[in-house]
């Protein structure tokens, strides 16, 4: 290979450098690099799709925690009713107006329960429970890999027991039964709020070491992958003074053999 193709062809290469702004373009540039440059590349998308996953699996979890609020609302309310009923100044059609409100309240949770959805899934049914071994695995990492999510079964009949919650017959042990019912069940309520906030907390840990571990890669990445501009604008400089030198000495030649085939011939 001539000086002047050397020169052409590393020109070629400076310009497809700086077009695109990689080091390595083809397999041919660097081999090794490329397969190592191309792994950290999939790690990177990867974390990407990983972090979209974790805000997505947040957000149904906020989601969850919302309608469970909206029950323990409901539950609370029956309390103060169901202490109301139980004043001895309250009539039977009071104390049956009063358990009108309880069992809307009821259906109520039992609605909220069955309606509160995330994508089209239902979140608080039980769709999603420990003990069924069907909680919903995050993909929080590049491999897939993360905690599983699980969201027990809130309708009225699960947290507050079988049987009617009856305030019309209020007396002490009926209202002590009543009282000990709804109280289990905020504590339920309460302890998968609980749960569904701490794992919201470690989904923010989780997107913040997603980043760090794609910002770190990334870097890695580009040290092997992306051309160096300065380096790369000096080699083109190079080789095009090295190719301009090359056509000048060549129109030189050409002149001298003209000179000399004229000298002959005259």
């Amino acid at each position: 290979m001539t000086v002047n193709n050397v020169a052409s062809s590393q020109l070629n290469t400076s310009m497809i450098r700086l077009s695109t702004g990689q080091r390595i373009n083809s397999a041919a540039d660097d081999a090794a690099g490329l397969g190592i440059a191309e792994r950290m590349n999939a790690q990177v998308r990867s974390l990407d799709q990983a972090t979209n996953n974790v805000r997505d699996m947040q957000n149904l979890v906020n989601t969850a925690e919302g309608g469970l609020s909206s029950i323990n609302d409901s539950l609370q309310r029956m309390r103060e009713l169901t202490l109301q009923a139980a004043n001895g100044v309250l009539t039977d059609s009071d104390r049956q107006n009063i358990q009108t409100e309880i069992d809307q309240l009821t259906s109520q949770i039992d609605s909220t329960s069955a309606n509160t959805e995330f994508n089209g899934m239902r979140l608080l049914d039980g769709s999603f429970s420990a003990e069924d071994g069907r909680g919903l695995n995050t993909a929080a990492d590049a491999n897939g890999r993360g905690p599983t999510v699980n969201i027990g079964n809130m309708s009225s009949g699960m947290i507050l027991g079988a049987g009617q919650f009856d305030v019309v017959n209020n007396d002490q042990a009926n209202l002590q039964d009543n009282l000990q019912r709804i109280d289990n069940a905020m504590a339920v309520v309460t302890g998968e709020r609980a749960y569904l906030g701490a794992m919201s907390n470690r989904f923010d840990t989780t997107i913040a070491q997603n980043q760090i571990t794609n910002l770190n890669t990334a870097a890695a990445r580009s040290r092997i992958a992306d051309a160096d501009m300065a380096l790369e604008s000096m080699r083109m400089r190079q080789a095009t003074v090295l190719e301009q030198a090359q056509m000048l000495a060549e129109q030189r030649r050409q002149r001298e053999e003209g000179v000399q085939v004229a000298s002959l011939i005259g």
